[in-house]
């Protein structure tokens, strides 16, 4: 029972959370914002007894156009064809590693070791690939969590792939990782949001 109540919890704090930030995080950053989008998802939720870590993932998007054929392309040649005829595309965010001072990679939100919270998801949208994806918030497997097995959602038509990489901790390097304190105007806001969620 005890372990139920905290499940539900957990559940609903998360649930919050994700909405409020869906509302605030686009007046202050751009899309491609995983890093302090997920800095903040971990600040607040643990601040809720929600436990909350960043994870690595890297992200492949198939577009509608390429989920239609049912296959990957057999060549390179093949492939250019259907880019070119057919506007058949692949997007891929997350690299694995840091490269001179930026950092390339995709981190999001994993709280309750069930939930994944990519709140940058829609910075690979391309609307002339056909690609429109919102922000996600999806149930994981625990060998997802463990990155021995990917998962996959068909999102507005494109099938979208996520795989864990637990053990990369390169984002922790990144100044948009550490400064927690430049991120104070969209914490205080959806702070401010969800305290005004509890008591409306």
């Amino acid at each position: 029972m005890e372990g139920t109540r905290q499940g539900n919890h957990i559940d609903g704090q998360v649930r919050a959370f994700f909405q409020a930030a869906c509302r605030v995080l686009p007046h202050h950053y751009a899309p491609s914002c995983c890093l302090p989008a997920t800095r903040i998802a971990v600040e607040v939720l643990n601040e809720r007894q929600a436990p909350t870590r960043p994870l690595m993932v890297r992200v492949v998007v198939h577009n509608p156009a390429l989920v239609a054929k049912g296959r990957m392309a057999a060549s390179p040649e093949e492939a250019r064809r259907w880019r070119d005829e057919d506007n058949a595309a692949i997007a891929v965010c997350g690299n694995l590693q840091m490269l001179h001072l930026s950092w390339p990679g995709h981190v999001a939100a994993l709280a309750g070791d069930r939930w994944l919270i990519d709140l940058s998801l829609p910075q690979l949208n391309m609307p002339d690939k056909d690609i429109h994806l919102p922000p996600l918030l999806a149930e994981v497997a625990p060998g997802f969590v463990a990155g021995r097995e990917h998962m996959m959602w068909m999102i507005h038509g494109c099938r979208v792939f996520y795989r864990a990489y637990p053990g990369n901790h390169s984002y922790a390097g990144s100044r948009e990782w550490q400064d927690l304190a430049s991120h104070g105007p969209a914490l205080r806001e959806i702070r401010e949001f969800l305290s005004a969620a509890r008591h409306g």
